[in-house]
C-alpha cells in the first residue's frame, strides 16, 4: 500500500513537473532592452528615451505595458530603491537586469507607452480608466488620460470616459481631458457642449488660471463644428494670459469668428507694452491675420490692415496678411505672386515672428518660406502658376520646406509623380518633424501614394511617433499596415 502511495506520489510529481515546464514553455518572454527585461528598462528611462526602443518590439509589447500600469509602491520596493542607489555603479551595471522597478515611473512610462501605441493598444483602455480616476499620482493621472484620449477613434469606452470625466470631474480634470484632446489632435462631437459650456461660464474651481486654456485649446480641433463658441471667444482676447489660446480657436471655427473682428483691429492698434508673461503685439500678429483670413469675407474691415501689413519687417506677416486679402476678396490673382515672392525670400532671420503649425506629435513653427508653400497649397488650383516655384522648393535645404511644397503640389495638381520621389527620400531624413510631415503628405495623397508603400513599412520599426503616422498612411492608401 505504501510503495503505492509512494508510485501515485511521484507520478503526481512528474506530472506537477511536466506541466509547470509546458507552462514555463509556452509563457510569452517578456522583451528586453539590451539585455534589460522591459518593465525595468521602462521604469528607469524618460519619455523621451523609449521611442525608438518600443518601436523596434511592436504590439509584443503591449500586454507588458497593461501589466506595467498595475505597478503599486510599497515599503519594500522603496526599501529596494534605498539599496540599490547606495550600491557602487560596477555593481549596477553588473547586475542591472535585478534593478528594482520604480512602480511611479513604471506606471507613468507605460502609459505613455500606450499612448504612442493609440489604437493598436486599445485593449489597455480598461486599465487606462482606473489609472486616470484613481491613480495616487496626478501626473501618472494625466498621462493616463492623453493615452485614452488617443484611442477615442477605436474604442468607444475610452470616448465614454472622457466624456464622463468632463461631465462629472473637477475643473483641473476637466481642464486635463480638454488639453488630451488637444495634444491627441481629435475631435470627438459629444464632448463640445461640454467644452462650449465651460467657455460660456467658466469656473475656474481649483485651475491656476482664470481663463479656460485648455479649453480653448480643445475647441481649436473642432473647425465649423465649434461655430457657436465665436461670441464666447471674445471674452478671452482681453489683456492677460490665454489670447494666444482665443485666437487659435477663433481661427479654427473660421467664418464664425466674424464678432471679434473688431476686437482684433483694435487690438492692433494697441500699442500698451504688454505684462509679464504676455505676448506682444509683434508676437501676435500671425494669430490675429490668421483669424482674418479664416473669417474669409465677413473680415472686410480688416482690409486696411491688411493691406498695410504687405509691408511688414516679417515675411509670415506679409505672407498672412496677402492670403487674407485673397480669402477676403477672392483675388488669388493678387495673392498668388505675393505667395511666390516669400517662397522665394530666403533672408529669414531666426528672430523674426513663425506661423505655429501643431497637431498629434508634433508643434513646429514655420519660417516665411514654409508658411508661403502651406498658404499656396490652401489656394488649391488656383495656385497654379506657383507650381514651377514649388517643385523647385521640393530641392531645397530648407528643413520643413520641401514637405510642405509636396503637399502644396498636390492640393494645387494631385501630381502624385512630381512629389512621390521627395517624399520617399524624405522618409530617411534625420530630423523626425520632417519624416512626420513627409508620413502626413503621403496620408493626405491615399491610394496615389501607393507605391511608396514599401518606404513607409520601412519606418514601423524606427520610432514610435514615426510608426503612429506610418500606420496611418498605409490605411488612408488602402493597405494593412
Amino acid at each position: 500500500m505504501r510503495r503505492r502511495l509512494l508510485l501515485i506520489a511521484l507520478a503526481f510529481a512528474v506530472l506537477l513537473s511536466t506541466a509547470l515546464w509546458l507552462v514555463l514553455q509556452f509563457r510569452p518572454k517578456e522583451p528586453n532592452v539590451g539585455g534589460v527585461p522591459l518593465l525595468t528598462w521602462l521604469s528607469i528611462n524618460s519619455f523621451s528615451q523609449i521611442d525608438k526602443e518600443l518601436a523596434r518590439i511592436g504590439p509584443e509589447a503591449v500586454p507588458w505595458l497593461i501589466k506595467g500600469l498595475e505597478a503599486q509602491d510599497s515599503a519594500l520596493h522603496r526599501l529596494k530603491l534605498k539599496l540599490w542607489r547606495k550600491l557602487p555603479n560596477r555593481l549596477k551595471t553588473k547586475w542591472r537586469n535585478y534593478q528594482p522597478i520604480n512602480p511611479r515611473e513604471l506606471r507613468s512610462n507605460s502609459a505613455y507607452a500606450l499612448q504612442l501605441f493609440g489604437p493598436e493598444a486599445t485593449q489597455a483602455v480598461p486599465r487606462l480608466i482606473v489609472i486616470a480616476r484613481s491613480d495616487p499620482d496626478a501626473f501618472v493621472r494625466q498621462v493616463a488620460l492623453s493615452a485614452l484620449a488617443q484611442m477615442t477613434r477605436d474604442s468607444r469606452q475610452a470616448t465614454a470616459a472622457l466624456l464622463e470625466f468632463l461631465q462629472n470631474g473637477d475643473s483641473v480634470l476637466r481642464s486635463q481631458v480638454a488639453g488630451a484632446i488637444y495634444s491627441a489632435d481629435i475631435h470627438p462631437i459629444e464632448a463640445l457642449p461640454f467644452l462650449l459650456s465651460q467657455l460660456d461660464n467658466y469656473q475656474q474651481g481649483n485651475s491656476t488660471s482664470d481663463k479656460p486654456l485648455n479649453e480653448m485649446l480643445a475647441i481649436s480641433r473642432y473647425g465649423a463644428e465649434a461655430s457657436n463658441a465665436g461670441p464666447m471667444l471674445i471674452k478671452y482676447i482681453t489683456r492677460g494670459e490665454g489670447r494666444g489660446n482665443a485666437l487659435s480657436a477663433l481661427s479654427a471655427i473660421g467664418p464664425a469668428a466674424a464678432p471679434a473682428v473688431p476686437r482684433l483691429l483694435q487690438m492692433l492698434e494697441d500699442r500698451t507694452p504688454p505684462g509679464p508673461g504676455e505676448a506682444s503685439l509683434h508676437q501676435m500678429k500671425p494669430s490675429i491675420f490668421q483669424v482674418f483670413k479664416n473669417t474669409g469675407p465677413s473680415a472686410s474691415a480688416a482690409l486696411p490692415a491688411l493691406t498695410n501689413a504687405l509691408q511688414d519687417a516679417n515675411g509670415v506677416v506679409r505672407a498672412l496678411a496677402a492670403a487674407a486679402i485673397g480669402r477676403i476678396t477672392s483675388d488669388n490673382d493678387f495673392v498668388v505672386p505675393l505667395l511666390v515672392k516669400e517662397l522665394e525670400n530666403r533672408s529669414w532671420s531666426n528672430n523674426d515672428q513663425s506661423l505655429s503649425y501643431s497637431g498629434r506629435f508634433l508643434s513646429i513653427g514655420l519660417n516665411s518660406r514654409q508658411t508661403a508653400a502651406f498658404l499656396l497649397g490652401e489656394i488649391g488650383p488656383s495656385a497654379t502658376n506657383a507650381l514651377p516655384n514649388l517643385k523647385q522648393s521640393l530641392r531645397s535645404g530648407d528643413l520643413w520646406l520641401p514637405a510642405f511644397a509636396a503637399q502644396a503640389i498636390w492640393q494645387i495638381s494631385s501630381d502624385a509623380d512630381a512629389i512621390l520621389p521627395s517624399l520617399t527620400a524624405s522618409l530617411h531624413h534625420n530630423d523626425l518633424s520632417r519624416r512626420i510631415l513627409t508620413l502626413r503628405v503621403l496620408a493626405q495623397m491615399g491610394p496615389a501614394a501607393k507605391s511608396a508603400a514599401p518606404a513607409i513599412r520601412d519606418t514601423l520599426k524606427t520610432h514610435m511617433q514615426i510608426r503612429r503616422e506610418a500606420r496611418e498612411a498605409l490605411l488612408r492608401i488602402e493597405l494593412s499596415p
